[in-house]
């Protein structure tokens, strides 16, 4: 089965991001089933969006790489396959970078029979000058719609009606069976405007075609929509302020009951208050680069809920009820201390419960392939990549890998996306609004995970993983061409028994 994932937006990007972590990781998204990303923004430099971008190329690298077969699991087993269309660059051209020369209002306002209609325009949307926050009409989109629903709605349709887009190819691919979903913010300027066209979109299609365009129509479709869940600094000069944030929340999930989520077949609400020190307030561009966020894991976790889920229990399949609408919430984030709320650490504890036996339990599906792959990092990172495995006494493991470590294509990108790991786990543990430090990679493998506020030492996990290792030495001798996909098979089944150690 084959989900097309739309990512509308910086969160979109940021919820990719996430993902890749997740799937990097081990996380099942079901056998045979594979995703489709579709990544939707105007601003193709934002920082954000080159980080899960680049992050996207080096995970599909070592997924080739790993080889799975059906049925097998493991680091990087998930299918995300990319297609022509999975970038879509809603622009301009340089001679339309206002919001007033996009839609050519000095020729609707200079020209006496479409007069009135420039009239209209000019009682909907701001004319203030370029330099003023409130601005509309002359606001400047070189990084995006900088929290203007208003403007992303009339240029979003572009994404449909240019062919370039590649829209009209994914509806051409979408099959009996597939799926869609779709995730986005919507207190900013284009989730909150892809998100609700994407949908009526996808169930008008069938109105005025046949074939796939029918099938999109009924498909399954489930939509994460996420809820304001940071603050930014206050800066006068700036379109973006937080203060609005929760009125635009509001005001769009009226018109979503109204007019989207009937169309739906599932809906995961999520959001969170912004109790810390707000971000730095940047419109966009590459300085637009957020610390990771626990409600972005969560929404990258509501996609594998929906990939994952049996057909006979998707809910509202004739589209003439309601939609499933999924909740999250956890109250572990705040202290009151002194009349003041105050940020402690979350855990994995606190937002996915204690680890229980049940398969289907969110430790089982999630922490416990994430604790995997954590300790495998770590492992590479203090061992194997830093040459303390090699040498006269070195591992027998090492050896036989020998030069897939040392040069080679492999060896340098499994460390470069083993880095960006260690980065994103620590960006949510520093995060300003909300902390999720889940793992310390300053510490030795024994005291890696944060089991509780002393941190208790699970024994013996740097022989566990390396025992593993090492006994899949005679396999790198045997296929010396199939090293790099050995070693990850391997390391998938040393990172679980050092999790469950």
């Amino acid at each position: 089965m084959t989900t097309y994932v739309f990512f509308v937006g910086g969160t979109g990007a940021r919820v990719l991001r996430s993902l890749v972590m997740l799937l990097a990781s081990g996380v099942e998204i079901g056998a045979n089933n594979k995703i489709v990303p579709v990544i939707i923004d105007y601003d193709m430099q934002n920082g954000d969006l080159k980080e899960a971008k680049d992050l996207l190329n080096l995970y599909n690298r070592l997924h080739n790489t790993a080889a799975y077969t059906s049925g097998e699991s493991g680091f990087f087993n998930a299918a995300i396959e990319m297609r022509d269309y999975s970038m879509a660059n809603i622009k301009g051209d340089g001679d339309r970078d206002t919001f007033a020369k996009y839609i050519m209002y000095s020729f609707l306002k200079n020209d006496r029979e479409l007069a009135p209609t420039a009239a209209l325009i000019n009682a909907l949307y701001d004319d203030s000058p370029q330099d003023s926050p409130s601005t509309e009409l002359n606001l400047e989109m070189s990084v995006g719609f900088k929290g203007n629903p208003n403007i992303g709605s009339v240029i979003f349709n572009d994404y449909f009606n240019d062919r370039s887009y590649g829209y009209q190819d994914f509806v051409s691919e979408f099959g009996d069976g597939s799926r869609a979903f779709i995730v986005g913010s919507i207190f900013g300027g284009t989730g909150s405007s892809g998100l609700p066209q994407l949908v009526k979109k996808f169930r008008q299609e069938g109105e005025a075609g046949s074939g796939n365009s029918t099938a999109l129509q009924h498909a399954p479709v489930g939509a994460c929509v996420v809820l304001p869940y940071f603050n930014v600094n206050k800066d006068a000069r700036s379109a973006i302020s937080s203060d609005t944030f929760n009125s635009k929340a509001k005001a769009a999930l009226t018109y979503y009951a109204a007019e989207i989520n009937s169309k739906l077949n599932e809906i995961y609400y999520i959001g969170c208050t912004g109790a810390g020190q707000p971000y730095a307030n940047h419109e966009g561009g590459e300085a637009q680069k957020n610390y990771a966020h626990l409600v972005e894991v969560l929404s990258a976790m509501s996609i594998i809920e929906f990939i994952r889920r049996d057909d006979r229990d998707i809910p509202n399949k004739d589209l003439t009820g309601t939609p499933e609408c999924y909740e999250y919430r956890v109250q572990h984030g705040l202290l009151n201390k002194n009349g003041r709320d105050e940020l402690k650490p979350v855990s994995y504890l606190d937002i996915l419960g204690l680890k229980n036996d049940d398969e289907k339990s969110i430790y089982h599906r999630y922490v416990r392939h994430l604790n995997a792959f954590a300790y495998f990092v770590k492992y590479c990172l203090d061992f194997t990549f830093s040459g303390k495995d090699s040498g006269m006494f070195g591992q027998s493991y090492y050896k036989s890998l020998g030069k897939y470590i040392t040069g080679g294509q492999f060896g340098p990108e499994l460390k470069d996306f083993e880095e960006r790991f260690v980065r994103w786990t620590k960006e949510l543990g520093d995060n300003s609004q909300l902390r999720f430090d889940p793992y310390d990679f300053s510490q030795e493998l024994d005291y890696l995970v944060h089991r509780d506020e002393n941190k208790a030492k699970a024994k013996d996990i740097k022989d566990t993983i390396r025992l593993a290792l090492a006994n899949g030495s005679k396999e790198y001798k045997s296929e010396p061409d199939s090293a790099g996909k050995i070693f990850l098979h391997i390391g998938s089944q040393a990172g679980i028994e050092a999790a469950d150690r």
